[in-house]
This record gives C-alpha cells, sequence and structure tokens, in this order.
C-alpha cells in the first residue's frame, strides 16, 4: 500500500514517523521546500543567531534512508485528483495513492496591495535567510506571535525593528492590561511599536509605509498578518469548514475516503467550546499527524481536541495564553506576576500567566483544560491560593506525563 503525505511540517512528518513505525508500507512525502524538514517555531531563534542551521532539521538523509522513506523536495503538488487517486506535481509526474494525507500548512496571507518586491512573510527558511541580513530598519506589519517574536529576533540581530499593528499587541491571546504590559516591555527593550488603523506602501521595490504619521522608511517589509491554508491543489471534492481548512473527524478524515488532513491546513474540534478551527501549534500538528498516520494504517485512533497553547518570551519575560476565556474570571497579580483564570461550572477553561505563573504552571493549566478535570474552588479563598492548590494537585500527574 502506498502512503502518499503532502507537506513535511509538523503533522506530515509524524505521520510518516508513524506509518514507518507501524508497518513497512511504501511513504512518499513531498515537499515544496528544497530542504529536509524543519521546524518553523525555531526560524526565530535561527535569525536571531541562537540556533544553528542545523539544529533546525528534524529529519536528516541518514534518518530518511534507513527509514526508506520516499522524500521528494521542491516538487509542489498542483491537483489532488480524488476520483482516480492521484496526486499532479508541478513537473507534470503523476504520483498514485492508496491513501492520502494532505498536511500541507499554510501561507503568509499577504493581501494584493502587498505583493511587492521587498515584502515577504515569515513561514519559511528563505524568509529566515534573507532576515538574518537585515542590520537596518526592518518594519513589521502584524502583532501576532509570529510579528512579535521576529521583531525581538531582529532587536538582538543589532537591526531596528518597528511594530505597525491596528489596536493591540497579541490581542486574541491577552486581555487589554496584559497587552498593554507586552507593548511597555518591548519599547523599553528598543522596538518601536506604532498603532496605525491604515497604511500604504511606498514604491515597488517597497521603501516604506505611509501611514497617518507619515511616511516609515524601511529596508524591508514583513507581513505578518496572518496565514491562510495552503490548499489551492484540491479538486473541490474535499468539504471545507468556515475557516477555509479541511474539516476533519475524530480521525483525521476527510469526506473523502482515503483522504485525510492535518496541521494548520486541517480544521479540529476545540476541546473546551466543541467548536471547529484552526489551531496552528506545532505539538498539535505532531498528534494529528500521528492520529492520522495510525488511522492510515487501519488502526482506530482518535484524536482528542485541540486546545490553544501559546507561551512567548518576550525579552526577559515569560507570557502563557492557555485555551478559551469563556467563563467566570478568577484574577491574582503578585507584583509582575499575574494569573488570569476562566472557570465555568468547576472547570477550568483557559488562563492567561505571566512571570512565574508562566513558567510554573502553563503545564497544570494545559492539563487541566484538556482533561476537563472538574477542580475545588469553594473553600479557597483567593485566586492565588486557588493556583497554588491547584497546582499541588495535579504535578505529579503533569511531572508522569511529560516524562511518558
Amino acid at each position: 500500500m502506498r502512503h502518499v503525505i503532502i507537506g513535511a511540517g509538523g503533522a506530515g512528518t509524524a505521520a510518516a514517523e508513524t506509518i514507518r513505525g507501524n508497518s513497512e508500507d511504501e511513504v512518499l512525502v513531498i515537499n515544496r521546500e528544497k530542504t529536509l524538514p524543519y521546524s518553523p517555531a525555531a526560524l526565530p531563534y535561527y535569525i536571531e543567531g541562537t540556533v544553528g542551521r542545523d539544529e533546525l532539521f528534524i529529519w536528516n538523509w541518514h534518518f530518511v534512508r534507513s527509514n526508506s522513506i520516499d522524500y521528494l523536495m521542491g516538487r509542489e503538488v498542483v491537483m489532488v485528483d480524488t476520483d482516480t487517486k492521484k496526486v499532479l506535481l508541478d513537473n507534470g509526474e503523476e504520483i498514485d495513492y492508496d491513501r492520502l494525507l494532505v498536511s500541507s500548512g499554510a501561507k503568509p496571507n499577504i493581501i494584493p496591495q502587498f505583493r511587492r518586491e521587498n515584502v515577504i512573510g515569515v513561514r519559511t527558511l528563505e524568509d529566515a535567510e534573507r532576515l538574518r541580513k537585515v542590520r537596518g530598519r526592518a518594519i513589521i506589519i502584524g502583532a501576532g506571535p509570529v510579528a512579535v517574536e521576529t521583531a525581538i529576533a531582529l532587536k538582538r540581530l543589532g537591526a531596528d525593528p518597528v511594530i505597525i499593528c491596528r489596536s493591540r499587541i497579541l490581542r486574541r491571546l491577552f486581555d487589554e492590561d496584559i497587552s498593554d504590559i507586552i507593548r511597555d516591555v518591548m519599547i523599553l527593550n528598543g522596538v518601536k511599536v506604532l498603532f496605525e488603523k491604515s497604511i500604504d506602501l511606498v514604491g515597488d521595490p517597497v521603501e516604506g509605509v505611509k501611514a497617518p504619521c507619515g511616511i516609515i522608511y524601511g529596508d524591508i517589509v514583513v507581513a505578518a498578518i496572518g496565514v491562510k491554508p495552503n490548499l489551492s491543489f484540491l479538486d473541490g471534492r474535499i468539504a471545507l469548514g468556515e475557516r477555509g481548512g479541511i474539516l476533519t473527524d475524530e480521525r483525521m478524515r476527510t469526506n473523502v475516503e482515503d483522504v485525510y488532513a492535518a496541521g494548520d491546513c486541517a480544521e479540529t474540534r476545540d476541546l473546551v467550546t466543541g467548536r471547529y478551527g484552526i489551531f496552528a501549534i506545532w505539538p498539535l500538528a505532531r498528534e494529528q499527524g500521528r492520529v492520522a498516520g495510525y488511522n492510515m494504517l487501519g488502526v482506530e485512533k482518535r484524536y482528542r481536541g485541540s486546545i490553544n497553547m501559546n507561551i512567548i518570551t518576550i525579552f526577559d519575560r515569560v507570557f502563557a495564553s492557555i485555551g478559551t476565556f469563556i467563563g467566570a474570571r478568577k484574577e491574582v497579580w503578585h507584583g509582575s506576576h499575574i494569573a488570569k483564570l476562566f472557570i465555568e461550572n468547576s472547570r477550568l477553561n483557559g488562563a492567561q500567566l505571566v512571570g512565574k505563573y508562566a513558567l510554573q504552571y502553563a503545564g497544570a493549566v494545559e492539563y487541566l483544560v484538556r482533561t476537563r478535570r472538574k477542580v475545588k474552588i469553594d473553600s479557597m479563598s483567593d485566586t492565588k491560593s486557588f493556583v497554588r492548590e491547584v497546582w499541588e494537585n495535579v504535578k505529579d500527574e503533569v511531572s508522569q506525563r511529560t516524562l511518558s
């Protein structure tokens, strides 16, 4: 049996490893980039120079060959024909499959007016290589995790990063007060932050950005305004969800027989709310890939559901955003350390953590959100004791899960 995997990110590689570890079936992985598989999460550290190029890769050629994985790089899929079970490549080659995994990830959502020379995203190793050469001003449009991590990496590299955002830094991850703290930490460490609701690019190649405050000149413009699933090659039979990703069930199956999907191009169920969405998080992509790999082999495994979890270090401060922010809010502020917990029907739905609370309790919070375990809160005098009590109750279980 031939298993064809489109994409060599977290989901695709996890699926290939799972299939190879449990069968001698043929495994073919197609990667549009001319590289071995690597972790995009490490790109900011590569840009700033704390991680070497070789450390980015999660496979090497010895692993590929010793595991008899057919690895095709530098080739792009232009069509998937689910009627004939064929994948068509950009060089005209047709590849037959018995089982197909679409794990093609996402691409930067660069709007038409931004598609000019000297405007790049931050998604690929090629993007990172280009940013490593920047020593002048880099204008970063957007204020999500990619924008923030890129700005920090460029500052440490010796460049002059400027973030331009519409409203707040990391607004989807944190409340306004924590967002303001993040903004202040960025500014105090030399990252300029501007708030502009409308901008235009100047020149082509782009020389800068025109905003109501005036023209901001720069050496390069980074478009970090989100991503969209990379699915232009689908034949129209595979059902998509409201977010533009491929709809999947608990076994990562699509509505088309023998076609599976996982990673940043797939829509999965939010474990807390039950709503479907795209969760662009590396550990979740890996888990989805493993589940898909088992089910492609006929071994039934079920995906537990997705939880948003982002832990980001902003210079010397750690911030964690976990789960969904619905339910009664409990807060504790202890100097620069903050915990905001969101509780509903004695279950923890999510949390926003800063400082030592992020360092010490993020694992416990993720565990409680994921397991939907009830927590006792009525007898606790304040949120601070709640945080401490939660950790005491689950730390052994969290440690065992981490070790396993």
